[in-house]
């Protein structure tokens, strides 16, 4: 990425640019593109230098602005959720097709479809049926 370069010393990684100026401090433990990074065995995301999505995060799944296509993210704390759209409160969260995703707490089941949420009162084949109708 324009001229910047990953680094590493004493099994952490940082960034630099073409003229050794460090973009990223040597502190993480890896650094993916799209400004991923993992600091203490969590994701978090990195731009222009600054931390945009905390380093809390077991499995961070893609994301964007607009929820389409957004991946669960999997917080520290064992839950999951959609970053900036859905708490970190469930237990399974399913992506099932763009701005379509099964969500569990418990053993109930509920769905969120655009905007729309259907709370966790469900079993999964009532949940199925409802939202087969959105």
């Amino acid at each position: 990425e324009n001229g910047e370069v990953i680094v590493y010393s004493n099994d952490l990684c940082g960034k630099i640019d073409g003229d050794g100026n460090i973009i990223l401090p040597i502190i993480y433990d890896e650094i993916r593109s799209r400004g991923r990074v993992k600091y203490q065995g969590l994701w978090g995301v990195v731009r222009n230098g600054e931390q945009i999505i905390p380093c809390e995060y077991i499995k961070l799944g893609d994301y964007n602005d607009s929820r389409d296509g957004d991946e669960p993210s999997q917080h520290k704390n064992g839950k999951w959720g959609l970053i900036g759209h859905l708490e970190f409160a469930y237990d399974e969260i399913n992506l099932v097709a763009d701005c379509y995703y099964e969500v569990r707490k418990g053993d109930k089941w509920g769905c969120l479809f655009g905007r729309e949420f259907t709370p966790c009162e469900y079993s999964l084949e009532e949940i199925e049926k409802i939202c087969d109708s959105y």
